[in-house]
């Protein structure tokens, strides 16, 4: 599974979606900043709690072989 928008709408669906019974490991999240992963500075607890390592740090390559995409971000302004 893959969610697009890492903002409270994106965290809230990942964290619903955890609670349903995902298993961390076929979820990704990803911001304008590509894949939320352990290694990034910039994240709040709520992210930091849905990081994952892999080597698909971008969207497109996150797409790939996935079986759910949840939009869930804003419009670049």
């Amino acid at each position: 599974m893959v969610i697009c928008g890492a903002g409270t709408v994106g965290t809230g669906c990942a964290r619903l979606l955890r609670t349903l019974g995902v298993a961390p490991e076929n979820l990704m999240v990803y911001d304008v900043h590509g894949l939320v992963h352990p290694d990034r500075r910039d994240l709040h607890d709520y992210q930091r709690d849905l990081a994952r390592s892999s080597s698909a740090r971008q969207l497109e390559e996150g797409l790939r072989g996935a079986d759910v995409f949840i939009g869930a971000s804003a419009a670049a302004s």
